[in-house]
Order: C-alpha cells, then structure tokens, then sequence
C-alpha cells in the first residue's frame, strides 16, 4: 500500500465575507461625508428659513446617529476582514502579516482601510459637535 501525501484543499472564503470586509469601511466613510455635508448644509438652509426640524440639537442627533451607525459598520468590517485574514494566513501575527493570494491580499488591505477610514469618520464626528451648523456649512 502505497501513501500518497494529503494535499490540502485551499482555504476558500465566502465572496459576499470578503468584499464586503474589503469595499465595507470605504462605503460607509463615502457615505458619512456625503450625509455629512447634505445635512450640515440643509441645517443651515432651514435654520435661516425657520424650518421646525432642522434646528442645531435635531441635525447633531441625526448626524451623530448617521456617523456612528456608519462607523459601525467600518468596525465590522475591519472584524471581518480580521477574521478572513486570520482564516487564510499561516503567520501568527499581523506584523509579519503578507498578502499571498487575492484573497488573503483583500483581507490584509480590507483591515487596513477599516483602520485609517474609521479614523477618519471619527474626525467626521468631531465637528458635528463643537462647531456651529452655519460655520460648518460654509
């Protein structure tokens, strides 16, 4: 009887895990700045037309729900793409972490960007309360 070496099968991740670890945090930082300055700008157009709904307190509950549930989708994100990459690699550790493979580059990259754009919708929600809505629209 002859012993032939078991080939391993390659690790495989779902398409929609991947994608949505890798384009996840980008969409939701995209789509905090673009609500960001729509609502900023319609606060400040309906604070001079004397609009009921758009008063200061109102758009920053809105906006800091909008940027938050936004940001936590980033932080999803990045979890999952954590969790890929930790599923496809065999380093242990992130610092000698190396993209081998579409998908295992897609992780690593997708937990990168989940970082830096987290970071950046968090000084997105900065101004939302420390700055006038007029200020900020201009």
């Amino acid at each position: 009887m002859s012993e032939q070496p078991q080939i391993e099968a390659p690790k495989r991740i779902a398409p929609r895990r991947l994608w949505f670890g890798f384009t996840g945090a980008a969409v939701a930082w995209i789509l905090a700045g673009i609500l960001n300055a729509l609502l900023a700008w319609q606060a400040f157009m309906g604070g001079e037309a004397g609009s009921f709904f758009f008063t200061q307190t109102g758009v920053r509950i809105v906006l800091g729900v909008i940027t938050f549930g936004l940001m936590a989708v980033g932080i999803v994100a990045g979890l999952v793409s954590y969790r890929n990459w930790r599923q496809l690699s065999e380093k242990p550790d992130i610092v000698s972490a190396e993209g081998r493979g579409r998908e295992e580059f897609m992780a690593l990259f997708g937990m990168v960007v989940s970082v830096s754009l987290g970071m950046g919708m968090l000084w997105f929600a900065i101004p939302i309360y420390i700055i006038r809505m007029c200020v900020r629209a201009h």
